[in-house]
């Protein structure tokens, strides 16, 4: 776990010893979901609702993973292959990547409430949701973005190949989010919450087995 953790820190700390990068991503979000409310006019029904947060989400979500992957020069890749095994490199990629995630995930539900109160009202389903979406997130985009550092971290490779590898995970996540916003019980949308975390450990699984050939690169 030591060279895991390590990895986890070292990307916190470039995150902070760059923190334009950070600041920049809070300004899209506040910026973005101010915009969007006077567009809305603060009218918003459950499913425009669901559908902005979970749009303005996705897009947070694949500028955060490309700038995980372009604020290392390439004098570290060799560092890395040296000091890290692929495995440990991949999963604190993708470890970080879930906990930056779930940060901006809460973050824009916090400028959600603040700008146009809140529709949720199963904040236990909601959070489930959340953090399923973020792994899954985290895991493929980790992944892609890895294959885009190879081609001069190109921004228009990661977007391609990740939307169509996305839309399960955000059809899914949809279904939840709408049922946590008319308060279904969880019991009710058991099939829905296996179905998001069967999909986030199929990611994973193929993460892992993928990501081998990428390293040896």
């Amino acid at each position: 776990m030591k060279p895991l953790l390590k990895l986890v820190q070292k990307e916190f700390y470039l995150d902070f010893r760059q923190s334009s990068g950070v600041a920049s991503i809070i300004v899209y979000l506040f910026s973005i979901l101010f915009s969007t409310s006077i567009l809305f006019k603060n009218h918003f029904t459950d499913t425009s609702y669901s559908s902005v947060y979970l749009i303005i989400y996705l897009f947070t979500a694949i500028l955060a993973s490309y700038r995980n992957y372009t604020k290392e020069d390439k004098n570290s890749y060799l560092f890395n292959y040296i000091y890290y095994s692929p495995l440990h490199y991949i999963f604190g990629k993708i470890l970080y990547s879930v906990i930056t995630n779930l940060f901006y995930a809460l973050l824009l539900l916090f400028l959600f409430i603040v700008f146009n109160t809140t529709r949720i009202e199963n904040y236990g389903l909601f959070l489930i949701t959340i953090v399923g979406l973020s792994i899954g997130m985290g895991t493929l985009l980790s992944l892609m973005g890895s294959i885009s550092s190879k081609t001069q971290s190109n921004f228009a490779l990661i977007s391609i190949m990740s939307f169509p590898l996305l839309l399960p995970l955000l059809l899914v996540a949809s279904k939840l989010c709408m049922a946590s916003i008319q308060n279904i019980p969880i019991t009710l949308t058991l099939k829905y919450i296996f179905t998001l975390y069967l999909i986030d450990v199929i990611q994973l699984v193929l993460a892992f087995i993928l990501f081998q050939q990428v390293w040896e690169e």
